[in-house]
This record gives structure tokens, C-alpha cells and sequence, in this order.
């Protein structure tokens, strides 16, 4: 096992960070896009990115040598710092998160609600796109790694966080409302399944023109990373992100029958989560494996995830562990989700 500067703990921050503001997007449908059919998740959805959003920070903590010096980011202000800069942006969007969680809870019956609520909504959809942007401009935007060097990835970034915010408030949907004897209604389902179905299209064909881009251009770099994802990474890139996370949901989203059935939407989402952690996998860990010898000759590293020990199968089981905590606190906490409908009609 090579020990690569950013190890799998750095692979599953921005999959927490992405669910955090699709989550939130997905919550302001209903605000901003008149999204009716969605207005009983939209306190889930806020719920969802709220208790998400506390724990995307975690798997940096963790990575971290020394955890507790984090706190100096905020203490000693850096403008020039990309990891202060992320730090800035997270406490706007939990402070702007945790207030549309209070405003919709306690204050849903004030004259004043409906027009709060709209400006929150807008206010937080352009921090949430900034912050999941933000995330894959940092990647896009590093010159020395083969695969993270485009421009495309900040976009894609923010289509892959709306798509798994969508996926998972899908899921929990189910889950919950099933759970609480609540009926599953198929035009939310409906909904959820033809705005996924676009976003996943146009996310498929960016990511079809880059990798047609990239292997038209054939730089050596390109040719080591290639041999990376065929021969390293060919499960999780070709059938995690293309085959699971891409194509099957584009052929089945296409179904009615599908979208309409609480158990098959449920696993399409499935489905597209995983294809998204596969993607973000492959960023990080499979943009560190090619590495530069001299100029124009690469050779290749290796990693394997420990079960235990540092960035190991142990902690970050442990972190999906504390995050599905957080959810059903809020859940519990906060219980005005069952009323969705009525505070946003």
C-alpha cells in the first residue's frame, strides 16, 4: 500500500459535501421552482443537508495530523487559503441551514413566513451551488494532477451534488414515511424521478465528452491515468460510474412503472449514490496513482484501504455510522416534516 497525500477519508468529504447542498436545493423546489409535488419532502430535504452538513467536515478532522489546530482557520483569518475559504463557506451555509430549520419549525404560522422563506431559499441555492462548485474548483483547478486539471469538474461537481441530494431525499422518503405509516405518493416520486433523469443526462454527456476529449488528446499523462482507471480502478470507474451510476438510470428513469414504484425509485437511487461515490472515488484516489518520473514518463502507485488504522474501512464506518445519528436526530428533534404540506401550501 503506497501512502498518497489525500487518502480514501479525503474521497468521502466531497460526497458528504455534495448530498449537503443537493440536499438543500432540492429543498427549495417547491419555493422557488413551484415544484408542488414536492412540498412534503422539502423539510426532509432541509434536514437531510443540516445533519449532512455537520458531518462533511468530519473526514477532513480526521485526516488531519492535528485535529484541533482546525480551529485556527477561523481564529487567524486567511482570504488565500482554499481549505479557510471552504472552512468560511461551511459555517455560512449550516448558520443559513440551521435558520431555515428554526424559521419552519417555530415560525411557519407568521404573516411574514412565506416571504422569508422565499428569500432564505434564494439565498441559500446560490450558496449551496458555490459550495459544492467551490469543492470541485479546488480539483479542477490543480495543474499538477492529470485528472483533476479541467474545467469541467467544478460544473460537474454541482450536478453530481444535486444528484445525490435528490437521490438520497428519494430514499429516505421512502424509508421514513413508510416507517411512519405516512403514504408514499407516486406524483412525488414522479417528480423526483424526471429531475434526476435530466440532471443525470446532461451530467453523463459531460462525462462522455471529457473522457472523448482527453483520449483524442492523448497526453502522456492521459495514457498513465487511462491504464489507472482500466486496470486499478475498471470496477469502480466502468462499472460504479458508468454502468450503475449512469446508464442503467438513464434507461430505467425513461419507465413510468418506475418512477412510480416506491421500491424500484428507491434502488435507481441506490444506484446513482453509488455510481457518485465511485466518481469521487476515482477523483481523488485515481488522480494521486500516476506518478511523473521524469517528463513524459510515468509510473504507477498502488493503494489499498486498511480495515483499520488511519483513513481505514474501520473510520469511515464509523463516520457513515454517526451521520445516519444525525439524520434521525433531526428527524426526531424536528418534527415538523410531517407537516410539509401545510407549512408550504
Amino acid at each position: 500500500m503506497s501512502s498518497l497525500v489525500w487518502d480514501a477519508l479525503i474521497a468521502v468529504y466531497p460526497f458528504f459535501s455534495g448530498i449537503a447542498a443537493g440536499a438543500y436545493i432540492t429543498s427549495t423546489l417547491p419555493v422557488l421552482f413551484k415544484q408542488d409535488e414536492l412540498k412534503e419532502i422539502s423539510l426532509l430535504a432541509l434536514l437531510i443537508s443540516w445533519a449532512t452538513l455537520i458531518i462533511s467536515p468530519v473526514p477532513l478532522l480526521f485526516h488531519l495530523g492535528s485535529p484541533w489546530r482546525a480551529g485556527n482557520i477561523f481564529a487567524f483569518p486567511q482570504a488565500s487559503s482554499p481549505m479557510a475559504l471552504f472552512g468560511y463557506s461551511w459555517i455560512i451555509f449550516l448558520v443559513l441551514t440551521t435558520i431555515s430549520i428554526i424559521v419552519y419549525n417555530w415560525f411557519h404560522s407568521a404573516p411574514w413566513f412565506k416571504s422569508l422563506s422565499t428569500v432564505l431559499a434564494g439565498i441559500g441555492i446560490i450558496v449551496a451551488i458555490l459550495f459544492s462548485g467551490y469543492i470541485g474548483f479546488l480539483f479542477g483547478s490543480n495543474k499538477a494532477v492529470e485528472l483533476w486539471y479541467n474545467p469541467i469538474i467544478p460544473v460537474s461537481f454541482i450536478l453530481s451534488a444535486i444528484l445525490s441530494g435528490l437521490a438520497l431525499v428519494a430514499i429516505l422518503y421512502v424509508i421514513v414515511w413508510r416507517l411512519s405509516k405516512m403514504e408514499v405518493k407516486k406524483a412525488t416520486l414522479n417528480t423526483l424521478g424526471r429531475i434526476v433523469w435530466w440532471i443525470l443526462l446532461i451530467e453523463v454527456v459531460l462525462v462522455g465528452v471529457e473522457i472523448l476529449v482527453r483520449t483524442y488528446m492523448q497526453t502522456a499523462g492521459w495514457r498513465a491515468l487511462y491504464n489507472v482507471l482500466v486496470e486499478q480502478l475498471g470496477l469502480s470507474y466502468f462499472v460504479g460510474v458508468l454502468i450503475l451510476g449512469g446508464i442503467i438510470p438513464l434507461i430505467t428513469l425513461l419507465s413510468k412503472r418506475v418512477t412510480s414504484s416506491a421500491g424500484l425509485m428507491s434502488l435507481i437511487s441506490l444506484l446513482i449514490l453509488i455510481g457518485i461515490f465511485a466518481y469521487k472515488w476515482n477523483l481523488v484516489i485515481g488522480g494521486q496513482l500516476p506518478l511523473e518520473v521524469s517528463p513524459y514518463i510515468y509510473t504507477t502507485a498502488t493503494y489499498t484501504v486498511p480495515l483499520i488504522g488511519h483513513g481505514s474501512i474501520f473510520w469511515i464506518s464509523a463516520i457513515f455510522v454517526l451521520w445516519a445519528f444525525l439524520i434521525s436526530l433531526a428527524l426526531a428533534v424536528f418534527s415538523n416534516w410531517r407537516m410539509g404540506v401545510k407549512i408550504y401550501g
